[in-house]
């Protein structure tokens, strides 16, 4: 179930995306692209009352109103950083959704790790913090917000919102002691459209896991992730 990204995308993509376009298999079914959205998640979740197919992305270059747990803010008016959501239509009972967040984490964690294992020390700086959030050095590096829709105790969907530091390098003075981003880490900077396919490809790929396999098959990774977590 898998489709050439150059086929899929539905808006036209500026070069920041360019990568998108190459070819990659990794994305079942279509990436909407906006440069801008009140919030991704909300985006997605407005086309999934309009009927859209599970699996597809929606993927903007800034939030106007980003969100977190809570209706917390998101910080996402930096064009910086990946900001991007993905609908998924699980037969499942609600309560079997919570392990979601587990898979979007470890999802997120092993395409940021991979990108981190030629960085002396950062790769084991990364954190995961139990249970939506990514830390590197102690700082956050990416946020998930993890909504469901559903009848009585069954899903209609769920929209999994994913935001990552990647590229920013400043923060509001609210936010700068307690967040960073790659680039801040690296001094480097992070192709955002590379990071976008490595966290899909994982996702999508553990998400069919779990479905054939059950929320248990996802354990064992997810204590090995967390193994060093406080």
């Amino acid at each position: 179930m898998t489709s050439k990204l150059n086929s899929v995308i539905r808006n036209p993509l500026p070069e920041k995306w360019a990568n998108l376009c190459r070819g990659i298999a990794c994305s079942p079914l279509p990436i909407f692209y906006r440069p801008a959205v009140d919030s991704t998640s909300s985006e997605a979740r407005r086309a999934a009352e309009r009927g859209a197919p599970e699996g597809s992305v929606f993927l903007a270059d800034v939030q106007t109103r980003g969100r977190g747990t809570r209706d917390r803010p998101w910080h996402s008016s930096d064009p910086e950083g990946l900001y991007f959501s993905i609908l998924l239509r699980p037969s499942w009972k609600l309560s079997d959704c919570l392990i979601l967040t587990r898979l979007a984490a470890a999802s997120v964690y092993e395409a940021i790790g991979s990108r981190l294992r030629k960085e002396p020390g950062l790769a084991d700086a990364l954190r995961i913090k139990p249970p939506n959030d990514i830390l590197l050095r102690s700082r956050k590096l990416c946020g998930i917000l993890v909504e469901s829709a559903s009848v009585q105790e069954n899903v209609e969907f769920v929209v999994m919102g994913i935001g990552v530091n990647a590229n920013q390098t400043d923060f509001p003075e609210w936010l700068a002691s307690r967040a960073t981003s790659l680039r801040l880490e690296t001094g480097r900077y992070f192709d955002p459209a590379e990071l976008l396919v490595g966290v899909i490809r994982r996702l999508w790929s553990r998400y069919n896991h779990l479905r054939q396999n059950g929320p248990e098959s996802l354990a064992a990774d997810w204590n090995d992730m967390i193994r060093n977590e406080a």
